[in-house]
């Protein structure tokens, strides 16, 4: 029987530059079933080329998606494409280039879920070991000001 999936995850980073206590990919867990790497643009323009019947694509779940340079080149091929993406796993957001906070507005990502634990520097980093809470909320303002520059409700 021929399977044709209209929605898919795929790890756009399997690596992550915290070192959170609860993580799975930390502890170890993962590491060894996913590898460690970032998804190459080109492989995932193929990947949607060849399956033009994929609709949605979940970008993440263990890595930090924002780790990946050719991140704004995926969320461009898949807008381009009519594919929704999301990133609804959850990601860290303490590195993310300009490019790739305005791509998720420019090209309409769906969702991003940003894990903040505590709301305090104190709090969130005993959870997200070696994450700056001000940089996360800095790149939250950054993604909302994009999103008032192209009249956007995404993400």
């Amino acid at each position: 029987m021929m399977v044709n999936p209209t929605a898919l995850q795929i790890e756009a980073c399997s690596v992550c530059q915290l070192r959170c206590p609860l993580c799975q990919a930390v502890s170890g867990e993962k590491a060894d079933l996913l590898g460690s790497g970032h998804l190459k643009y080109q492989d995932f323009q193929r990947l949607i080329d060849q399956n033009p019947q994929i609709r949605r694509v979940e970008l993440g779940c263990f890595g930090e998606v924002f780790l990946n340079n050719d991140l704004h080149r995926i969320l461009e091929c898949a807008h381009t494409r009519h594919v929704t993406t999301a990133i609804d796993q959850g990601a860290n957001l303490n590195h993310a280039s300009e490019e790739a906070l305005e791509a998720l507005v420019k090209y309409q990502t769906a969702v991003v879920r940003c894990a903040i634990d505590g709301i305090t520097q104190a709090t969130y980093s005993q959870y997200r070991v070696g994450g700056d809470l001000k940089k996360v909320l800095r790149n939250i303002q950054k993604i909302n000001r994009h999103k008032e520059r192209y009249q956007s409700s995404r993400p």
